[in-house]
C-alpha cells in the first residue's frame, strides 16, 4: 500500500472532475489528481491512447510553514501548474460569497484534506497565519513595539493605517476592532 492509500484507507474517497479540464483531470476528496484514460494527438500527428494513472504531485515552498502540494496538467500540449488545494476547493467546498483564498485551517498547507480547508477572505487568510507567531500579538492587526509597548494597524485598500502604540496589548486589540467596525469590515479571526 502506497504513503497515499494508506492514509486515507479507512475514509472513503470521492473523485469530482476539475473545472476546466473536464475529461481530462479528476481531482479526489483525500487530494489526489487522476489523468482520465483519452485519446491524445501526439507530437507525430498520430492519436495516440493514455491510460488512466495518479499523478505524482510535488511540493512547493521556501519555508517549513509555506510548503504546498502542486500538479501539473497537460491539454493540447499546454502545461499549467495548480495548487492540490485550490482544485480541491473548487471541486468540493461551496464558495457562495466568492471568497479569494482558501486557508488552511490547521496551519500545514501539506494537509489538503476537505476538512481542513475553508474559503476566506484575504483579510481573514493573512490574520489567521500570524496568529500564534511570537511577534504578533493574540490579537490580530497587533505587535510588540519597542519597549515592551504594543502596536496596532489596519490594512484597508492595500493601505496600512497606524492605530496607535498601546501599554496594554488589549487595548490595541480594541483599537483594531473599532476600526475594523468603523470602516465595516468583518473578520471571524478578529475575536475580543
Amino acid at each position: 500500500m502506497g504513503r497515499w492509500s494508506a492514509r486515507f484507507s479507512n475514509m472513503k474517497e470521492t473523485w469530482l472532475p476539475i473545472k476546466g479540464f473536464e475529461g481530462s483531470y479528476e481531482i479526489s476528496s483525500h487530494g489526489r489528481v487522476k489523468s482520465l484514460s483519452r485519446v491524445v494527438r501526439h507530437y507525430s500527428g498520430s492519436d495516440k491512447i493514455t491510460n488512466e494513472k495518479i499523478l505524482k504531485p510535488s511540493i512547493c515552498g521556501s519555508r517549513k510553514n509555506n510548503l504546498y502540494v502542486r500538479v501539473v496538467l497537460c491539454v493540447n500540449r499546454n502545461l499549467k501548474t495548480f495548487l492540490i488545494h485550490r482544485l480541491i476547493g473548487e471541486a468540493f467546498i461551496p464558495n457562495p460569497k466568492n471568497l479569494p483564498c482558501l486557508n488552511h485551517k490547521d496551519k500545514n498547507g501539506l494537509n489538503n484534506k476537505v476538512e481542513n480547508l475553508e474559503w476566506v477572505s484575504a483579510r481573514e487568510n493573512m490574520c489567521h497565519r500570524t496568529l500564534g507567531r511570537k511577534k504578533f500579538s493574540k490579537y490580530l492587526g497587533v505587535h510588540r513595539a519597542e519597549k515592551g509597548r504594543w502596536s496596532a494597524s489596519i490594512y484597508i485598500n492595500k493601505k496600512s493605517i497606524y492605530l496607535g502604540h498601546f501599554d496594554d496589548e488589549k487595548e490595541a486589540g480594541k483599537a483594531y476592532t473599532r476600526a475594523l467596525k468603523q470602516h465595516n469590515i468583518s473578520n471571524k479571526y478578529a475575536k475580543l
